[in-house]
């Protein structure tokens, strides 16, 4: 019989009232876990992991999340920003319904059509210009 409270999957014993862990666990139940070597910021679950406390990022919880707080005016039109790793291109903006964009920079733009409905079409469209082929007449030279 192993010790009281001793985990029954993490720990073990070989005398009756010890507790030894398994690998990976540790504690004297061995209810805790060894994180990955080198996690900084981060806990595990199970061995050999790094989960990132909030606002750390990269394998080894080792990168501060701090980008939209260093640059609060990343996403425009009310977007969220949300700090990425580096890895991941340091931020991402959520945008508000109808906005488009890395920054949410793509406004929409309501135009009346001829017949009285509304139309959407983005100020990326209609800033784009378009170009169409112009046919050529053959006219046959008389002599």
């Amino acid at each position: 019989i192993c010790a009281e409270n001793c985990h029954k999957t993490h720990g073990f014993c070989q005398k009756p009232g010890e507790c030894r862990c398994r690998v990976g666990w540790w504690g004297k139940n061995c209810t805790q876990c060894f994180p990955y070597p080198g996690c900084k910021n981060g806990t595990c679950r199970r061995p050999w992991e790094c989960n990132c406390n909030r606002g750390w990022g990269g394998m080894l919880c080792d990168e501060a999340l701090d980008f939209c707080d260093k640059n609060p005016s990343t996403c425009t039109n009310g977007g969220k920003c949300l700090s990425l790793t580096k890895d991941e291109g340091s931020f991402r903006c959520e945008c508000p319904s109808g906005f488009l964009g890395d920054r949410c920079e793509i406004a929409p733009m309501v135009t009346d059509s001829p017949k009285n409905s509304t139309s959407m079409e983005t100020m990326e469209e209609k800033n784009q210009s378009s170009t169409e082929p112009i046919e050529s007449n053959d006219f046959d030279n008389e002599a």
